[in-house]
């Protein structure tokens, strides 16, 4: 059975629920969750999509999860850092939620989460080829050099640096 997810207007009231196929061929509003995993030393977890991901495969990404009907964004959130790394029983925190849409009819009600992490990080191979912790400035230089990175962390990355310079102030 293909997989149910819930569909909303662009201010996030319910809709309805149908497959995903269904909402992504429409461009039907959903809600995912991104979760960033940094070690004690401030570097980010990135890993790298498997080859056989329909959209941007090959590319860096952070942990992201579309939203099971009726599920939150903290629960969600756990369940991609458990299906797709291994880790649990880390404090998350809400960073900040936003809205985005991509050419693909991919149009999200996201939340951004972190947590910080030090111990075993087991990936997912269905998920991802390879991972690794890159320092903030690395991966802005990757971004620099045009490297392969989904778009979806390129948005939120970019945000996030705004947001950092903006409380420094």
């Amino acid at each position: 059975m293909s997989e149910q997810l819930d569909y909303f207007d662009r201010y996030g009231f319910f809709k309805g629920r149908e497959t995903r196929e269904f909402i992504h061929n429409r461009g039907l509003w959903h809600k995912g969750v991104h979760v960033w995993v940094f070690n004690s030393r401030g570097e980010l977890f990135l890993k790298k999509r498997a080859r056989e991901r329909k959209f941007y495969p090959g590319h860096w990404e952070d942990v992201g999860e579309h939203l099971k009907p009726g599920e939150s964004f903290e629960e969600g959130a756990k369940r991609g850092l458990l299906e797709e790394l291994g880790i649990k029983g880390v404090k998350l925190e809400r960073v900040a939620e936003a809205k985005m849409c991509f050419p693909e009819k991919n149009c999200e009600l996201v939340e951004l989460w972190k947590c910080v992490c030090n111990g075993k990080i087991k990936e997912n191979k269905k998920e991802s080829t390879c991972g690794r912790f890159f320092s903030l400035e690395e991966i802005k230089e990757m971004m620099k050099e045009r490297e392969k990175i989904t778009p979806w962390f390129k948005e939120l990355f970019y945000w996030y640096l705004k947001e950092e310079r903006g409380s420094e102030k």
